[in-house]
């Protein structure tokens, strides 16, 4: 009897030790999660832009552009207002530099003429003379020469010194060519007109005879 007992009861006994065996080993195929990984996780809140911020930032960008150019504007009429006046200036400056020019060849022609009245006058007396010797007639066109050449170099104008000198077509003009062996060839050996500088440059060529060898 106790012997069918004993018999009986081992399968059971058999299925319960599987059974545990099998839970246990499902249980250890479960990795488990580090501790509280989803508990004290922590979620991040990013603001959101609404359309009212957007429409705020846009005026404000706005506003600054338009201030921005109000000082570009001040700062163009300012210099616009600042060309005016240099312009101003300028043209003042050309006025009154006109004018003293203007006013220093009228004094320079004012003080000519009046230098070359006196040589006028002389050249008057010297028509009145009546009867006088020849010798006193001749002295006195001389003297009249002489008055007249010194007004005129007191107003600026040089004689060409010629006679002597090489021939140079920049200041002499060739009348004559005349035979000279005394000379070298192409030099001014006579002066039958003056010529006159007046300024730096040649008022008027001096008129010569110029030299050239014998045949």
């Amino acid at each position: 009897m106790d012997e069918d007992n004993s018999k009986g009861c081992s399968p059971d006994m058999e299925d319960i030790h599987r059974g545990e065996e099998s839970g246990l080993s499902e249980d250890s195929n479960e990795t488990p999660g580090p501790a509280g990984e989803t508990e004290g996780k922590e979620q991040v809140d990013f603001p959101e832009t609404t359309g009212e911020d957007a429409a705020l930032k846009l005026k404000e960008e706005i506003f600054n552009l338009k201030e921005s150019l109000q000082n570009k504007d001040s700062q163009i009429e300012e210099l616009i207002g600042r060309l005016k006046r240099l312009q101003a200036d300028f043209d003042n400056f050309k006025r009154r530099t006109q004018r003293e020019k203007e006013e220093m060849v009228q004094t320079a022609a004012s003080s000519v003429m009046e230098s070359l009245l006196p040589v006028l006058d002389n050249f008057q007396r010297a028509i009145q003379v009546n009867g006088g010797e020849e010798v006193s007639f001749r002295e006195g066109i001389e003297m009249i020469i002489k008055q007249l050449e010194k007004s005129l170099r007191e107003a600026g104008l040089e004689p060409i010194e010629c006679v002597g000198s090489p021939f140079d077509p920049n200041f002499h003009q060739a009348v004559f060519m005349v035979e000279d062996d005394s000379v070298d060839e192409n030099t001014v050996v006579e002066e039958v007109q003056k010529g006159y500088i007046f300024g730096g440059k040649v008022l008027r060529p001096a008129m010569v005879k110029v030299s050239r060898k014998s045949t």
